[in-house]
């Protein structure tokens, strides 16, 4: 325990925090990229035009069901 109490932590989660902070590093290098960017552009395009806001957000049949409590709603709308 260090001096406030919390657990040290070893070289393996050290190490899995070291891998998930370069996997956000290179999810944020990607947007950089023109390719990407664009198609980044025509997705924020799309759901402005389907009237989207917040997130999670489903569009099943035209519907729009927001937040995860509608999961099993959009769900249902799928199964018709």
């Amino acid at each position: 325990m260090d001096q406030e109490g919390f657990p040290l932590l070893g070289y393996a989660a050290v190490s899995d925090c070291v891998q998930a902070v370069q996997e956000v590093l290179n999810k944020i290098q990607d947007i950089k990229d023109p390719k990407i960017k664009e198609e980044l552009k025509i997705i924020t395009q799309e759901a402005h035009e389907k009237e989207v806001f917040g997130t999670p957000t489903f569009v099943v049949n035209n519907k729009i069901f927001w937040g995860q409590d509608r999961l099993e709603f959009a769900l249902e709308e799928y199964s018709k």
